[in-house]
């Protein structure tokens, strides 16, 4: 007899369980349905110079206005890095909706990388997604970024001699350089720090290599901006380049100056204003946005003219608060929906790819959504595009996946389909057509056991990479869903390893596909065991 108990949290399983054992019934087969989380998202944590190297001893923090509702998607509060992925999600009981998504805030770091903070929204359109985060190295930064570190003794707990610090230029034509006057003393959220030694960080990123350009704090899309007349709105960054100065006193951190410090930046003279689709120049406006840790959120600090010194363009200005910040134009999102029409014969039904949106540099892609095609005729919605000339273009998914994570250059993936250039708030739809791809459709089915419960099946719901046997490099083939995926990316005949988190643990299992479908008994964490 098999029972199936319906998705709960897991005291509510307990409870089953632990009555059921004082009454023992030998022929009873419990099977745990894991789809507890119905919002998830997978974080992977990369170093872009070296994708298949995860960074040691990650630590993450969750925080934002929903940090209370976010689980490990296993259903408890343990939030465990391993093998540089973890899966979270969303507490059933926030009712996300259009008007009030649930959000939060991932804080990321690790020996010897910068610190980063990350926004995750959960929304009701989506059920899973895929976030990367790039951890940039200290030393030996990727392309597009430059990191500089400086120590200063402090006399009496404040600068004695004015100096200044600035990233190299090497081969980039962008740097910032910061500068502080005698007397400067540092604060932590607005109470004075003593201490002997300052450290300053100052990294700054381009605006050109995909390294630099993935590494914008919360995406170059952003919601609830506090733009220039005090209002939120959902707007999209082109930037200008971007610059984080993080500052310690003793080894403690500090968030602040008691007076103003000088900030120059050296913008690419052949950087395009896309507000004029022309490149810049002295008398240029461009904005400064200051990204709010707190909040996940960008706001506008005010503009700033462009002014030729020494033959360089630069932007000049002053803070008092370290932390990002970014030289930026930015477009209000259109108000309408483009809707995107995709044409497929039915054959690729199951097959992933992703839809990226380029604007007038058609370098690199400022949106991108996966596409799960399940018919031959699917209809896309995009809400908040830019107001833009852009245009769609299709990349098989794994192939565009390995190109974001990679950080080895701008050459892109083959393109699949690709739409003419259109104006992104034109309310018209779009059509693409994708060409046949002769597949076979293959089912994984992973049950988990626990040795000490025999009588029980978990199914859980998790996401899972893959690679060819004795290849490097693992990619996403899909979201398991109560221990079910059907995927159309792996050919009979060949061995697989395939590879998972679970409640803070790698799950991995290597097979030879022999027939269309492979079930697996799967040794669950030992953590995960002990809850039932």
């Amino acid at each position: 007899m098999k029972l199936n108990l319906p998705a709960g949290i897991v005291g509510t399983i307990l409870f089953f369980i632990i009555s059921a054992c004082t009454n023992p019934v030998e022929d009873i087969k419990i099977i745990i349905d894991g789809n507890v989380i119905k919002s998830s998202a997978l974080i992977r944590i990369v170093d872009p110079q070296q994708p298949e190297s995860v960074p040691a001893n990650i630590s993450l923090a969750i925080g934002g206005k929903d940090s209370a509702y976010v689980y490990e998607i296993s259903g408890k509060k343990t939030f465990k890095v391993k093998d540089g992925m973890i899966s979270i999600g969303l507490d059933p009981s926030r009712n996300v909706n259009e008007s009030n998504p649930g959000e939060c805030i991932i804080s990321v770091s690790a020996p010897g990388y910068l610190a980063v903070n990350e926004v995750v929204s959960f929304t009701s359109q989506q059920s899973q997604q895929i976030i990367t985060i790039n951890l940039i190295k200290a030393i030996n930064p990727p392309a597009g970024v430059s990191i500089v570190q400086k120590t200063v003794n402090l006399n009496s707990n404040t600068v004695g001699s004015p100096f200044s610090i600035e990233t190299p230029l090497k081969n980039k034509k962008e740097s910032v350089k910061a500068s502080f006057s005698k007397g400067t003393a540092f604060m932590m959220d607005a109470k004075a720090t003593e201490g002997k030694v300052l450290v300053l960080t100052l990294s700054h990123f381009d605006a050109h290599n995909p390294s630099s350009l993935q590494s914008f704090p919360g995406g170059f899309l952003s919601a609830g901006a506090k733009l220039p007349d005090g209002s939120t709105g959902n707007i999209n960054f082109s930037t200008g380049g971007f610059f984080q100065l993080q500052l310690t006193v003793d080894n403690h951190t500090v968030n602040a100056t008691n007076a103003a410090f000088a900030m120059s930046a050296t913008l690419d003279a052949q950087l395009v204003n896309p507000l004029t689709n022309k490149t810049i120049a002295p008398d240029d406006k461009i904005g400064l946005w200051y990204f709010q840790k707190a909040t996940g959120k960008w706001t506008y600090l005010k503009d700033i003219t462009l002014s030729l010194q020494g033959g360089k363009l630069m932007a000049d200005f002053t803070a008092g608060q370290t932390g990002w910040y970014s030289l930026c134009w930015y477009k209000v999102s259109c108000l309408n929906t483009l809707q995107v029409n995709i044409v497929t014969p039915q054959s690729n039904a199951g097959n992933r790819y992703i839809a990226a949106f380029f604007n007038s540099s058609d370098f690199f892609p400022y949106y991108t959504c996966r596409l799960d095609l399940t018919n031959s005729n699917t209809s896309l919605n995009y809400k908040n595009l830019p107001q833009t000339t852009t245009r769609v273009r299709i990349f098989e998914f794994a192939a565009f996946d390995l190109w974001r994570n990679s950080g080895s250059g701008t050459s892109l993936p083959p393109v699949i389909a690709e739409s003419p250039w259109i104006e992104s708030c034109v309310d018209k739809p779009l059509t693409l057509t994708i060409p046949d791809i002769q597949t076979v459709e293959i089912t994984l089915e992973f049950i988990g056991f626990c040795p000490a419960n025999p009588n029980m099946d978990i199914r859980p719901s998790m996401y899972i990479f893959y690679r060819e046997s004795g290849t490097s490099g693992y990619q996403y083939l899909g979201y398991m869903d109560k221990g079910k995926l059907v995927t159309k990316e792996l050919q009979l005949g060949k061995s697989y390893d395939f590879k998972s988190t679970y409640d803070g643990e790698v799950i991995t299992v290597t097979r030879k596909m022999e027939q269309a479908l492979l079930r697996e008994r799967v040794k669950l964490p030992e953590s995960t065991c002990k809850g039932f």
